[in-house]
């Protein structure tokens, strides 16, 4: 994403220094995120779903396996998150279905 140049003021620019440290503490995308039900949830995991939703993907929980759908259209970065992020995936399945049931 670009700005115009000038946005960033110089005023701007001391700010965020001065405030470095609590702007990535709020960006950890390990940090979990706890949903209603205490089911608690890293960041990534959430993005990662709500991407792969975006891009028309499935996540589905059957048996107690993570399934993604189309899996043929996959990247080996899709791959690589899912597999990353898998148990928290089910987590957010799970929590899901039981919000919708």
């Amino acid at each position: 994403m670009e700005a115009p140049r000038g946005t960033l003021t110089p005023k701007l620019r001391d700010a965020l220094a001065q405030r470095k440290a609590e702007l990535l503490a709020a960006l950890d995308l390990e940090r979990p995120v706890t949903l209603r039900g205490g089911v608690a949830v890293p960041l990534a995991a959430l993005r990662l779903a709500w991407g792969m939703e975006a891009r028309g993907f499935w996540i589905t929980l059957n048996g107690g396996r993570l399934s993604v759908q189309p899996f043929e259209d996959l990247t080996s970065a899709d791959r690589v998150a899912v597999t990353r992020w898998c148990r928290h995936l089910g987590a957010l399945v799970r929590y899901c279905d039981e919000v919708a049931g």
